[in-house]
């Protein structure tokens, strides 16, 4: 499990904007070690996708995608929104 995190640490460190690096790299420095398989197994799906529909998503409210978990995201958006 724990290799699982450092993988996702880096996933999240390294996204290709420098504005999605900070978004995420810092959301996973900050729970990543608090969180279940189920929502390490969300932040991966979400990762997985381009930072241009995420930045969007989150900057701009925009629907999010049913693939994605929702509840997952919001943590995410809420931390966004707390910088």
């Amino acid at each position: 499990m724990e290799e699982y995190r450092k993988r996702l640490l880096y996933k999240a460190n390294y996204r290709g904007t420098k504005e999605a690096d900070i978004l995420f790299g810092g959301f996973a420095r900050e729970y990543l070690h608090t969180l279940s398989k189920e929502e390490l197994n969300s932040f991966e799906k979400i990762l997985d996708e381009s930072d241009d529909l995420l930045l969007k998503l989150i900057l701009s409210g925009d629907t999010i995608p049913y693939h994605l978990d929702r509840q997952f995201l919001k943590k995410i958006i809420d931390f966004a929104n707390g910088q």
